[in-house]
């Protein structure tokens, strides 16, 4: 399996809800082998789009030179830790570790046709929607 990066996002482009852990995205960032071709990729792109309705326009094919950016923080070319921090977490995400929003939610789950994550507040609920769910990425179709 290759490196899986990734990052969170909240829709909204304004200052992000911490309590609203519900309205947080991953996107994931994969390291493909070598041999993987954009012809591949946008293969790849277009199966995920018509099996899983998925909006993949955001999805870029990008190479080994794509990572040759001159920067003291591109650990691609420099050993070592990077000359600073890569991120902060920042006042308010500090703010909501030590004061978490009020829920009853105890468990969640991956939406694989949404991309968004649901919530549960009981462990029947998680196993009957995770029961509904395809986590194989279609490896059986």
């Amino acid at each position: 399996v290759p490196p899986l990066e990734g990052f969170w996002q909240q829709a909204g482009g304004g200052a992000v809800d911490y309590s609203r852990k519900d309205a947080f995205r991953w996107i994931s960032a994969i390291r493909l082998p070598d041999f993987v071709t954009p012809g591949d990729f946008a293969w790849a792109v277009e199966t995920a789009e018509k099996k899983k309705q998925l909006d993949c326009s955001a999805a870029e094919f990008l190479t080994v030179e794509d990572t040759q950016v001159q920067s003291p923080y591109n650990t691609y070319i420099n050993t070592g830790l990077p000359a600073g921090p890569i991120s902060n977490p920042g006042l308010a995400s500090v703010n909501a570790a030590l004061n978490p929003g009020q829920t009853d939610y105890m468990y969640y789950a991956l939406d694989t046709e949404s991309g968004t994550h649901q919530f549960f507040t009981t462990y029947e609920e998680f196993e009957a929607f995770t029961a509904t769910q395809d986590y194989t990425g279609g490896a059986g179709e």
